[in-house]
């Protein structure tokens, strides 16, 4: 019998069969068996349990104008590009794929990072042309250097533009005056909490955007009654049903009947990441803020909970699997 075990490179401590480090450094793996007088082979295999790093995978380089054609496999990690920007300058990225669920995800300059950016996706009815379907995104560089893009897509071509101050946008812009918005990520089995301080008289509407997360389910919370107020699955905008991405967002209207705080929940069944916008009627004033929360895993779980039954009203023995919560 053999034992596996690893050490910390700074610590010294070990711990057998997985090793899970948020930081960089060299790590060391050792290998003995139990019984001195025995002799002989073995093979080590190091396979990441998570996302693996992009910088390590990433053999080839994306450029402006020349598109990369690839097939995607899981086994040997390929779904990676590296692409070199320039701060402050727009890109437009394309995906074509035979795939009807790919999905792309940009990566911060540390190769780990997920940078929260709007897909549009759409199925493509080209009969001569050898993809089905079709993801974009539009993004500006907040600093020079290399990023990553990861690829989920089977058989794909991708491709990237640089996007002029007067180039159209990729998708349709919206009449109401924005207000704020917030980057997030939900692990598997958690939400997003959100406080905003809301002006008595003033319109609101408050909208996901999704990015990695392919679906979520949006709640507004009044703090003082204790009650949730309004929950959407999948939105009502009309402009967002021919998306394949957007389509499972979610959006609530509301006009506000007292100044102060109210709370928004964001959850979903998978994990990944997205956006919460809050747009309003005319601009912004300096009092309407918006922050991110952190609650118990108890309040947390029950805040689902109510949204979940306002959501499901009228359906029997459901269930909210990943949370714990029986209706």
């Amino acid at each position: 019998m053999t034992g596996l075990w690893m050490a910390d490179c700074e610590t010294g401590m070990t711990e057998r069969g997985c090793l899970n480090r948020i930081s960089s450094g060299t790590y060391y793996l050792g290998v003995a068996s139990f019984d001195p007088s025995l002799v002989g082979h073995y093979t080590i295999n190091l396979k990441s349990a998570a996302d693996p790093a992009a910088q390590f995978f990433a053999t080839q380089t994306l450029q402006i104008g020349a598109p990369l054609v690839g097939e995607v496999d899981l086994q040997r990690n390929d779904g990676f590009v590296r692409f070199a920007a320039e701060g402050g300058t727009r890109y437009r990225f394309t995906l074509l794929s035979t795939y009807r669920y790919a999905r792309i995800a940009l990566l911060d300059l540390d190769g780990h990072t997920i940078v929260p950016v709007e897909l549009r996706a759409q199925s493509l009815r080209d009969a001569d042309s050898d993809y089905s379907y079709s993801v974009t995104f539009t993004w500006t560089a907040a600093s020079s250097g290399t990023y990553y893009i990861s690829i989920d897509g089977n058989r794909y071509s991708m491709s990237a533009e640089v996007l002029d101050e007067d180039s159209p946008p990729s998708e349709p812009q919206l009449a109401d005056e924005w207000i704020g918005g917030v980057a997030a990520i939900i692990e598997e089995g958690n939400a997003g909490f959100f406080a905003f301080h809301a002006i008595a008289g003033r319109s609101y509407r408050f909208r996901t955007v999704l990015g990695t997360m392919e679906d979520s389910v949006l709640g507004r919370f009044d703090p003082i009654t204790q009650t949730m107020i309004a929950v959407n699955d999948d939105t009502e905008d009309e402009a967002m049903w021919d998306d394949e991405v957007q389509s499972l967002s979610s959006q609530i209207e509301w006009t506000a009947d007292r100044t102060g705080d109210v709370y928004l929940l964001v959850y979903s069944y998978d994990s990944g990441s997205y956006r919460l916008e809050i747009y309003s009627t005319s601009a912004a004033m300096k009092e309407e803020t918006l922050a991110a929360i952190s609650l118990p895993k108890v309040k947390s779980n029950e805040l689902v909970r109510v949204a979940a039954n306002a959501l499901y009203a009228d359906e029997e023995d459901w269930t909210l699997d990943g949370f714990g919560c029986v209706g």
